[in-house]
């Protein structure tokens, strides 16, 4: 599990990754991060593609509905 710098760094990669496509004019998907943000982990890209917009991975989404 990824400590609170671990999260907040991943964040800011994702950021500066949005931010250096959006100079080159290159339109990101529609993601919000690539990153969970309870946990930290990477979220799936089968997920970010079948929920846009998506900020929690499965588990936390899960445990957050109270289905776990």
């Amino acid at each position: 599990m990824m400590d609170e710098i671990d999260v907040a760094q991943a964040k800011e990669a994702d950021l500066r990754e949005a931010a250096i496509a959006a100079a080159r004019g290159v339109r990101l998907p529609v993601a919000h991060s690539v990153h969970c943000e309870d946990c930290g982990v990477e979220i799936s890209e089968a997920r970010r593609r079948l929920v846009p917009g998506c900020a929690r991975c499965a588990e936390c989404q899960a445990e957050m509905e109270g289905k776990r």
